[in-house]
């Protein structure tokens, strides 16, 4: 929002007067006044240009056209650039977490750049969710301008999939109003399987009979599947049901459930994980319950 003036010297080095006709900008921001509007024969003037910059991040550049009356006469073209910065300035706009997968964690980074008349002594960064983190470290002085990078990490170890939002508040030390900025931050978190449905109810089993429910389960990992002998079905509590996993084709599993009704048990409840052998990662899992009758 700060306005600059800037004076420029056009020179008429001919035998012939020149009559300005119009001065044309290609932008409001500008606005141009000659010191005469005859630019007389084997003389100069000035052209004071004013700019006003934009309330936002920029680098401008704007150009202002003097056109004359006479045929022979050139036409001068008068360049104004800008960089234009607010006094704690951050060139990314926002943070996008894309295709984070769960349990997994990406890092970004920003930059903060100090263009204000005063030198800072650090910087004071906050959020309020705790699946962010952040780092500060001093880069020094780059081209004049006091110059910080923010490490900023997000990880899903604890999130649903889905889009999840906070904001980066930075700050300058001394704290002050002008001196702050702050930045949007989502996480897209996705999951490396589905799971169709997402849970099974068996309903009411009668005791010591048995009933049985099937999922899909649907590899979407951008990373290769693993095959099926690299897979075993796990139950976490009691009672254990009967499963049977098989492959339909790469990354497309069917995981069939049995449940036999308990006596003495009413309600039924656990959840049945498929995990990898290897690594002991679970990349699955599904709630079941189901309520015994006599």
């Amino acid at each position: 929002g700060q306005t600059l003036t800037h004076s420029f010297t056009i020179e008429n080095n001919t035998d012939t007067d020149w009559t300005i006709k119009r001065i044309v900008t290609n932008c409001s921001c500008t606005i141009a006044q000659p010191q005469s509007n005859v630019l007389s024969r084997h003389s100069a003037q000035s052209i004071e240009v004013t700019y006003k910059a934009p309330v936002d991040f920029a680098d401008d550049r704007r150009v202002v056209t003097v056109l004359f009356d006479e045929d022979e006469s050139p036409e001068y073209e008068l360049l104004v650039t800008a960089q234009v910065r607010r006094p704690l300035s951050i060139k990314k706009r926002n943070l996008h977490f894309a295709g984070l997968p769960i349990g997994m964690a990406k890092t970004q980074e920003i930059e903060v750049e100090n263009y204000s008349n005063d030198a800072w002594d650090c910087l004071n960064v906050e959020h309020n969710q705790k699946w962010v983190t952040t780092k500060v470290e001093s880069i020094g002085t780059l081209n004049g301008i006091q110059t910080w990078r923010v490490i900023v990490t997000a990880n899903a170890e604890q999130l649903s999939a889905g889009n999840h939002a906070t904001t980066l508040r930075v700050s300058a030390v001394p704290l002050s109003q002008q001196f702050v900025s702050e930045i949007p931050i989502v996480a897209t978190v996705v999951t490396d399987v589905v799971i169709t449905p997402s849970e099974l109810f068996f309903g009411r089993i009668s005791t010591n009979a048995e009933t049985s429910r099937t999922v899909l389960v649907r590899w979407q990992s951008s990373e290769p599947p693993p095959e099926r002998r690299e897979l075993e079905v796990i139950c976490s509590d009691d009672p254990q049901p009967t499963t049977v996993l098989e492959e339909m084709r790469s990354g497309v599993w069917r995981l069939t459930t049995t449940l036999a009704g308990v006596e003495g048990q009413r309600k039924i409840a656990g959840t049945i994980s498929l995990r990898n052998k290897a690594s002991g990662e679970i990349i699955a899992a599904v709630p079941f319950a189901a309520e015994t009758i006599e």
